[in-house]
């Protein structure tokens, strides 16, 4: 259950909030957060969401003249205050999400246009937003929601409305509560890893203007002016993405001699060749394109967005494989970049943290292809023999809590139960006595792999019995008798500390059934 607190009437928020939520009283939030015995301490409550109206938070300060240095020592005093307060709450409820949102305030000031104020409200804004993610840094389970970006781009009036805030103390509009709650649900999602794994893209008037076959390479729409400047700037972004540990692909029909040479030659490409793990450059069906990038990557087409500028190849890609996300591609070009940050990477590959796995992602996908073309040629056990591989075996290790979390959270290969866990969670189960939790580093001569096998088991030592509660593998190691060298080294540790037994569950998925 979500519940949710504010200084003003978010009430109407729960027509658009999918999950069970509780409102707590209007501007009751201290309060309740305070008292043990309310609504907020109950185990029922999964998520905490506190939305604050910087301008109630300052109430009649924000009409005083901003020389007034006073101001941002008030709003310093109530946000350390208020943090204290949250802080308290959270250290108890450790099994709790808390989310707050980034303080935006609007412009009172009667000297809008001095510009020699020693205090603006961005000074203030900056200040109160910096003290948030101070504690951020401190907090694992308190998140801050951008809301001041939000609002920066649809702008402060466009959100809000005064006259529902002195009818009934409802100061966002319906545009305002939609990108509020869609800013939770994304943050949601990206917390528990509920995200994609895979951009698929289109060529011809995707990653740039005009059509190869018909205007040639050296015509295409792409440079620093006009329309040009638009598909540059749309494959900065998406550079970005793949700079994360979003696995890029292609899958066009085209002429791939022509298509290598915009990679070489053009110029004014920001992407090249080598970002993308699989192109996909042929007359082919796309949709047997997009299952053949999914077989090589072995991973499940829910993990795909797949943008393409045709909505004849968008609604037979939607229509043929229903799990691969196929959005509407914009109309009008201009909004591209807008419309590829609040409709696809907000929604989709959004994410709370970053770790070492994530920024070799590419790498780590290519390797796997260079394997997997190796394995062809020769035997399995000479395949084995070949490729050196090293495994390094780690129990409890605390280091790596965000990416342990992240492999329950987005492997299904060899996942005995796919149970999700957070970072909460493992961090919870590493301070129990009767937990063990093991995670395996993976090497070989095409490379390093990182973090990708987990072992969580429930240990009672008394008895010499376990239970295995999650065995799970990345998908760019199955297949190398990995598995049971894993499980072999849990049970030589085990062993080692007199358990004598192992209880494996098992649960299968719609997948598998």
């Amino acid at each position: 259950m979500v519940a949710l607190l504010s200084n003003i009437n978010i009430d109407p928020i729960k027509g658009y909030f999918k999950e069970e939520t509780y409102f707590a009283g209007f501007n009751q939030y201290t309060l309740e957060l305070l008292d043990e015995e309310s609504m907020l301490y109950s185990e029922k409550i999964t998520t905490v969401i506190l939305f604050i109206d910087g301008e109630e938070f300052l109430k009649d300060r924000v009409y005083e003249q901003l020389q007034n240095e006073e101001i941002l020592t008030t709003a310093n005093e109530r946000i350390t205050a208020l943090l204290k307060v949250i802080e308290k709450y959270i250290s108890s409820r450790k099994d709790v999400l808390f989310f707050i949102n980034s303080i935006v305030l609007p412009v009172h000031s009667v000297t809008a246009f001095l510009t020699q104020n020693n205090t603006s409200f961005l000074d203030i804004e900056s200040s109160i937003n910096n003290r948030i993610k101070e504690m951020c840094k401190r907090s694992k389970n308190f998140l801050m929601i951008d809301w001041q970006t939000i609002v920066k781009n649809h702008g402060y009036s466009r959100l809000h409305d005064d006259k529902f805030w002195y009818l009934g103390r409802i100061k966002l509009n319906n545009k305002g509560l939609l990108l509020l709650t869609e800013g939770y649900c994304d943050l949601l999602n990206a917390y528990r890893g509920e995200t994609k794994k895979v951009l698929v893209l289109d060529l011809d008037n995707t990653l740039w203007g005009g059509v190869i076959g018909e205007d040639g390479p050296a015509a295409i729409k792409l440079s620093e002016e006009g329309k040009g400047k638009i598909f540059r700037d749309f494959q900065k972004i998406i550079k970005l993405l793949k700079q994360v540990g979003i696995i890029l692909c292609i899958n066009s029909k085209n002429n791939k001699e022509d298509v290598n040479s915009v990679f070489k030659n053009h110029p004014m490409m920001i992407l090249k060749s080598k970002d993308f793990v699989i192109k996909k450059i042929n007359w082919n069906d796309k949709v047997v394109n997009m299952q053949e990038i999914a077989n090589e990557l072995n991973l499940g087409l829910g993990s795909f967005v797949f943008i393409d500028d045709n909505p004849t190849e968008r609604e037979y890609v939607k229509k043929s494989l229903p799990a691969v996300v196929v959005p509407e591609f914009p109309q009008d070009i201009t909004t591209l970049k807008v419309w590829f940050f609040e409709s696809i990477i907000y929604k989709y590959f959004a994410k709370t943290y970053l770790v070492k796995e994530d920024l070799l992602k590419t790498n780590y996908y290519k390797n796997k292809l260079q394997r997997d073309a190796f394995s062809t040629q020769i035997s399995f056990d000479e395949f084995i023999k070949n490729i050196e591989i090293k495994l390094k075996i780690y129990t409890n290790p605390k280091q790596y809590i965000q990416r342990i979390s992240q492999l329950t959270q987005k492997t299904n290969q060899f996942n005995f139960t796919t149970k999700r866990y957070s970072e909460l969670d493992i961090a919870r189960y590493l301070e129990e006595k009767d937990c063990k939790i093991f995670a395996l580093e993976y090497e070989d001569k095409f490379g390093q792999e990182g973090l990708t096998g987990v072992a969580i088991l429930k240990v009672n030592f008394a008895k010499g019995e376990s239970c295995l509660d999650t065995f799970l593998l990345s998908c760019r190691i199955i297949g190398k008798n990995v598995e049971q060298a894993f499980f072999y080294e849990i049970l030589k540790r085990l062993k080692r500390e007199k358990v004598r037994f192992i209880e494996i569950n098992f649960s299968p998925t719609k997948k598998m059934t």
